[in-house]
């Protein structure tokens, strides 16, 4: 099967899939960011598209690039001053802020991650397990659709 077209749609109707997500005003915003490419393109489509593909041991090392790029982005800052380990609240990261880090990993990934999470003030490292968990969920679930 080509990649493209065919897995789009799959994206698609994988989102489609969470109850009202697409119709979210700031994830509607955020789209945006896609419009010029389709759903799924840039950063995050590849970023989807690759733990899609990984291997399971894979999985969670991309995941933390992912993160660290889109919590360093948020941050205003380089992914080269921003240490995994270190609390995202001690960098900065206010409830607006986490707002943005949550919502763009619900529009590039299509998994729903609780913003109770965000506010917790937990590192790129600690949000790589339920961050994956809430792909898993999301990724099983749409293996059903299509």
């Amino acid at each position: 099967m080509r990649a493209g077209s065919g897995d789009a749609d799959r994206l698609d109707s994988a989102c489609a899939s969470v109850p009202g997500i697409r119709s979210r005003p700031v994830l509607r915003a955020a789209g945006s960011r896609h419009a010029r490419g389709g759903p799924h393109s840039g950063a995050g489509g590849e970023a989807l598209a690759k733990l899609r593909l990984a291997a399971a041991e894979q999985r969670t090392d991309l995941l933390r690039t992912y993160l660290r790029g889109e919590a360093a982005r948020v941050l205003g800052m380089s992914v080269g001053k921003l240490d995994s380990d270190v609390p995202l609240s001690s960098l900065g990261l206010d409830s607006l802020m986490a707002v943005q880090l949550k919502n763009q990993i619900e529009t590039d990934l299509c998994a729903v991650v609780p913003m109770i999470l965000f506010l917790q003030g937990p590192s790129v490292d600690q949000l790589v397990s339920p961050v994956l968990a809430a792909l898993d969920a999301q990724l099983q679930g749409s293996e059903g659709v299509g």
